[in-house]
């Protein structure tokens, strides 16, 4: 039989098997968790050395001491993490075991200078009750104005636990105003700062509160919990206030002296400015200039003024950023010749201005001769032709810029090596000066000259006449072109003949651009006159005749036919006989048709004086030679009511022609010669040429 499920041994088994897991994987988390805890716990620890390092560099510690997590809390250099309500204490809480960390104790050393923390594990929670103790004397402090005895600014709030005031560069006001229960009632106040100590009696002065202490004219004298900490120049001082609390019933547990202790930092001292230039010549527009300052034990260089004023940082030209952090207490800025003056500023607003009896830094910016010499060929006279050729004399002209600090050496000349000394002009230019030089070039040819500056650091610069023209350079060619022809006059007889093969030109060193004759090929009339024309490249021409003739039979070019033909008039009256005009359409019969006809006389009795005119004809000219000729008839009269005739034309003589000959255009020539009879033809020859009967053919 088949079983399904398991048995209680095999159950048993399987839940011992799952508990020993449960019981390893605990094990695990249980370590995973403490070890995080110990990290966090050295986190901790290492923000806490971190706070103890910051709080003594900010209170100028000068000697080895210990303090307690609780005064660094208590004076704003670490955060708590939560507060305590029932110590009313803020709380720092160790992660491992979350007991408080409040009495833990930190050595503070100052070695060479260097600050460092040691956070030692023990706990002092007397010294941790000391340091709560002071704070419940509470201490103000405030920027006082001596002169008109006033309260400037709050340095420190009565609440404030921070002991450590800023700096200032105005007396320091300091109050104390116990506020908590059993603190109130103190007969004396006791000010000691090293070995000074002053003491006033609460019956002898009067008190005053926070809450007054910014009203008009405060005589810090006159107050027992009040006092005036003033110096010359600097101080930075713990000053221990102490108050006296009378024995009485409801204090016995905190009776006697009662003090906390305030840092004073006052400094009336501007900072001190160094700076550093490069005596050396450079062509550099502007110099390096590193401007170092110290404010000493002060409270800190905050900035720089560098302007062209001596009379306040606030005049003149600013040169630079002052809003930018000084690395160092060190400022890299570039000034170009002239004279600056240096303000430095602190953290409080002293100035080095003649109000604090010395005056800025003067920084004078000199041996700096970054003027770029620089020279100019150019043509200041010459005529100029064609093609950047010059057809006179050139008279060219070297100039060079205003020298700088230290001159330059220059050279104008036709050698293309810098050198400084021959050539046409040489010599030495001085501060602030500059150089002309004229030079009149007479030689044809193209030419080239160069100038060269060199100043004594080195800077160069040249000039030459390349870029003249175009970049053509001088190029001069004052000669004119000599023309003549080969043969004068030329015969041609029956050749077709272009004239510049009958030229010789010749020019200067420009070169001949061309020849042009006019007419410039073989006209085939006879003989005429040649004209030549050869125009050098730089411009210049001159000019040359002959005669050519030509000895040859022309063939005449065309024929026109006229004569006389019988045309047919057909008009049809838009109105009776007896009006003078009418409208009506004829058909000519020689191809065209005329739209309109008009027919004129004195009466229509008269009808054999009658006369047709062809108005708006196209006709050919071979039928109608001359375009829109009148018709005229005798016409008689037709049945239907219209008339119809048929008469003779007129003979016309031989039209004008135009065309083309021998590859010449013709306009309106008339005909060399043409039959008299009305059927006879026209002749045309190229123009000059007689037409002969004979041998039917052109000569001239």
């Amino acid at each position: 039989m088949n079983r399904k499920g398991f048995t209680l041994v095999e159950l048993l088994g399987a839940m011992a098997i799952l508990g020993i897991i449960i019981a390893l994987a605990g094990g695990v988390y249980t370590r995973v968790f403490e070890n995080q805890k110990e990290h966090t716990y050295k986190n901790k620890v290492l923000t806490i050395e971190v706070a103890a390092e910051k709080w003594a560099e900010e209170t100028n510690l000068g000697r080895t001491t210990t303090i307690t997590v609780k005064r660094l809390v208590a004076e704003s250099f670490y955060q708590a993490d939560e507060y305590n309500e029932d110590t009313e204490l803020m709380e720092v809480n160790d992660p491992r075991d979350d007991t408080s960390m409040l009495c833990n104790t930190i050595d503070v050393t100052i070695e060479d200078g260097i600050v460092k923390a040691n956070f030692t594990g023990e706990k002092d929670c007397d010294l941790s009750d000391q340091e709560e103790e002071k704070a419940k004397v509470k201490i103000a402090a405030y920027e006082y104005d001596i002169v008109t005895r006033k309260v400037l600014k709050t340095l420190k709030e009565r609440d404030d636990k921070n002991t450590i005031l800023p700096w200032t560069r105005y007396a320091v006001l300091l109050v104390v105003e116990p506020t908590e229960e059993g603190y109130k009632d103190y007969t004396r106040v006791i000010y000691t700062n090293g070995a000074f100590s002053e003491e006033k009696s609460v019956e002898e002065y009067n008190t005053i509160s926070v809450k007054d202490i910014k009203k008009e004219n405060i005589d810090p004298t006159k107050y027992a919990n009040a006092y005036l900490v003033d110096t010359e120049v600097l101080l930075n001082t713990e000053y221990n206030i102490a108050i006296d609390l009378a024995k009485t019933s409801e204090n016995d547990k905190i009776y006697g002296i009662k003090s906390n202790d305030v840092t004073v930092r006052i400094d009336k001292e501007a900072p001190s400015i160094t700076t550093q230039v490069d005596g050396n010549y450079t062509t550099s527009s502007k110099k390096k200039v590193t401007i170092k300052g110290s404010d000493g034990s002060g409270s800190g260089l905050q900035t720089f003024y560098v302007t062209t004023s001596p009379n306040g940082f606030d005049q003149g030209e600013l040169m630079n950023d002052p809003t930018k952090p000084l690395i160092d207490n060190i400022l890299e800025i570039e000034l170009g010749l002239g004279t600056y003056y240096v303000y430095a500023e602190d953290n409080v607003g002293n100035i080095n201005d003649n109000n604090n009896g010395r005056g800025p830094e003067k920084i004078e910016i000199i041996n700096i001769d970054d003027t770029k010499p620089s020279c100019v060929i150019s043509v200041t006279d010459g005529k100029l032709g064609n093609n950047g050729w010059y057809t006179s004399d050139v008279e060219l002209t070297f100039t060079t810029s205003t020298a700088g600090s230290t001159g330059y050496n220059y050279y104008f000349g036709t050698s293309n090596s810098p050198i400084y000394s021959g050539g046409i002009y040489s010599g030495y230019v001085k501060e602030k000066e500059n150089v002309t030089r004229k030079y009149i070039v007479t030689e044809n040819g193209t030419q080239q000259y160069y100038g060269y500056i060199k100043t004594p650091l080195g800077v160069t610069a040249k000039c030459d006449t390349t870029g003249i023209n175009g970049g053509k350079g001088l190029r001069i060619d004052k000669e004119l072109p000599k023309i003549s022809p080969k043969d004068n006059p030329k015969n041609l007889g029956n050749e077709d003949y272009k004239f510049v093969d009958n030229i010789i030109a010749i020019c200067g060193v420009s070169g001949l651009e061309k020849v042009v004759c006019v007419p410039p090929e073989s006209l085939k009339t006879g003989i005429y006159d040649v004209s030549c024309t050869a125009t050098c490249n730089n411009g210049l021409s001159a000019a040359t005749s002959f005669k050519a003739q030509h000895s040859y039979d022309a063939p005449y070019a065309k024929t026109v036919v006229t004569g006389s033909h019988s045309v047919t008039h057909r008009c049809y009256f838009t109105s009776d006989c007896w009006n003078t005009t009418f409208t009506g359409s004829i058909d000519p019969g020689c191809g065209s048709t005329a739209t309109k006809c008009k027919m004129s006389g004195d009466s229509c009795t008269l009808r054999e004086q009658w006369k047709w005119f062809c108005c708006s004809a196209s006709l050919r000219p071979d039928t109608c030679p001359g375009g829109n000729n009148h018709c005229s008839g005798n016409y008689g009269e037709c049945s239907g009511g219209d008339c119809c005739e048929t008469v003779n034309e007129k003979t016309y003589g031989c039209p004008k022609w135009s065309g083309i000959l021998d590859g010449i255009s013709y306009t309106n020539i008339s005909a060399a010669k043409s039959s008299s009879s009305k059927n006879g033809t026209c002749y045309y020859c190229p123009k000059g040429g007689t037409f002969d009967s004979r041998d039917r053919k052109c000569h001239f």
